[in-house]
């Protein structure tokens, strides 16, 4: 089984690398180059498209595996990826309106509810289960992947970020499938297979990037990651410790963005990266910062148990609202002095 599991790694990092260095000349040759958003940081030119070479390289091994058993779960996941795939890859080369991104995320969901994915039970911190109904297990199945998927392309803001965290939430699914609680050894092929691509992603995403996710890279990887955990008990727990710090930055956003009555889905520099990269913090200090808070929390994610978990995301809630009330009444003290040294003729 480790030879089995290290082999999909090994074979997805390879064929990534591979796709990705053709990826890179050919958007040099072809100057397919990231078009500059009013939210983008970064400089130069840079291409967009590497969640193709992440698509193609992670289907390729996985269907390739020896051990490979089709079931109808992984064929309504390969189905939903296309769609999504070909629906975020227009907004790749041209932006899309949130809503047209929206109508092509909410038709990525058919196939999965077609084969019957929903969310079958809840687990208290009590540990007592109350399982749900097939609709109410649909609809919190749909609203939890969509809320994945648009997470971490929100994440994919800053050099690193939604690959580096990607990663670190997959690492921590594929030890969790490994288990003997879980033992689900197709899913941790799926995982390894992941890791694979996603690491060899990251050499080349690091700061400076010489390659972006793109809108399909980063959904794609929302909706594996948001599947994976549905597919079997104590997964879904696990991811939302694993990746809470940024859970709550996205709900903190769509709240601010409510707020102001805008849309939920429009884009902004409200997210904490770029917040903190505002205030002068280095990419890579972010980066780092990130991937050390991911990696932790999957190390503890590993060891809770579903008591466990639930505290230790309202303790983190409790400590993410906190520092960022503080934030926004820092920006908001700055900007009443700003006011006040205009009005008084201090600026010119």
């Amino acid at each position: 089984m480790f030879s089995s599991l290290a082999l999909s790694f090994l074979a997805s990092c390879v064929l990534t690398i591979l796709l990705l260095r053709v990826t890179i000349i050919l958007a040099k040759r072809y100057r397919m180059f990231s078009y500059k958003r009013l939210r983008d940081i970064h400089q130069g030119n840079v291409s967009r498209f590497g969640g193709v070479a992440l698509f193609l390289s992670f289907w390729t091994i996985f269907f390739l595996h020896p051990l490979l058993v089709i079931s109808p779960l992984l064929w309504g996941l390969f189905s939903a990826s296309i769609i999504l795939f070909a629906g975020s890859i227009l907004d790749d080369l041209k932006e899309q309106s949130w809503l047209i991104q929206l109508c092509f995320q909410v038709a990525t969901l058919f196939p999965l509810m077609f084969v019957g994915m929903s969310i079958e039970f809840i687990r208290a911190p009590s540990g007592e289960i109350f399982y749900l109904s097939h609709i109410w297990g649909s609809v919190m199945a749909t609203l939890w992947i969509l809320f994945t998927m648009n997470a971490f392309n929100w994440l994919d803001g800053l050099d690193g970020l939604a690959s580096g965290v990607g990663l670190m939430a997959v690492c921590a699914l594929f030890f969790l499938s490994l288990t003997p609680q879980v033992n689900q050894p197709p899913l941790a092929i799926m995982n390894a297979t992941m890791a694979g691509a996603l690491t060899a992603f990251l050499m080349v995403n690091m700061p400076p990037a010489k390659i972006f996710l793109g809108t399909s890279g980063a959904l794609f990887l929302g909706l594996f990651l948001g599947t994976q955990a549905i597919v079997a008990g104590g997964k879904l727990a696990t991811l939302s410790l694993v990746l809470a710090p940024f859970f709550l930055d996205a709900l903190w956003v769509i709240f601010e963005r409510i707020k102001k009555r805008h849309s939920p889905f429009s884009p902004d520099l409200l997210h904490l990266h770029f917040q903190l990269f505002r205030k002068g913090v280095k990419k890579g200090t972010i980066l780092f910062s990130y991937l050390a808070t991911s990696g932790m929390l999957g190390i503890l994610a590993l060891q809770l148990g579903t008591q466990g978990k639930f505290f230790a995301i309202l303790l983190l809630a409790i400590i993410f609202i906190l520092a960022r009330s503080i934030m926004s009444l820092d920006a908001l003290r700055k900007e009443t002095y700003n006011a006040k040294y205009d009005q008084k003729g201090g600026r010119r």
